[in-house]
């Protein structure tokens, strides 16, 4: 699984960019974008090995439910929770790696 440690989010005309840099599971810089909706509808994703498209939805004001596929099928769930302040975040994510075996990973995240 890889490890986030840069997530930027920003709004590009009706659709989000989100880019990620971080290390996949042997340590590597990894970068990733993402360009779509928050509307539950998957969209592409450059740059993962993990998966090729993610479905955001959201659930209510300060969570975000994501949806990760691989080649159409599901291989990721997982919940975005902003805390109050804004200042904040916790990722859970729930995937099924290619050797089939289901990890549970939960980060968190500092507004700069």
């Amino acid at each position: 699984m890889p490890k986030n440690t840069t997530v930027i989010y920003a709004e590009e005309g009706e659709k989000w960019k989100i880019t990620t840099k971080g290390t996949d599971k042997d340590g590597k810089p990894v970068a990733t974008t993402w360009v779509g909706k928050i509307d539950g509808k998957p969209y592409a994703v450059e740059g993962s090995k993990v998966y090729d498209q993610i479905a955001y939805t959201m659930k209510n004001e300060r969570t975000n439910e994501l949806k990760g596929m691989k080649d159409g099928k599901v291989v990721g769930t997982g919940d975005i929770v902003v805390a109050p302040d804004g200042k904040s975040r916790v990722v859970t994510v729930q995937w099924t790696g290619e050797d089939g075996k289901k990890t549970t990973s939960k980060s968190a995240y500092k507004k700069e």
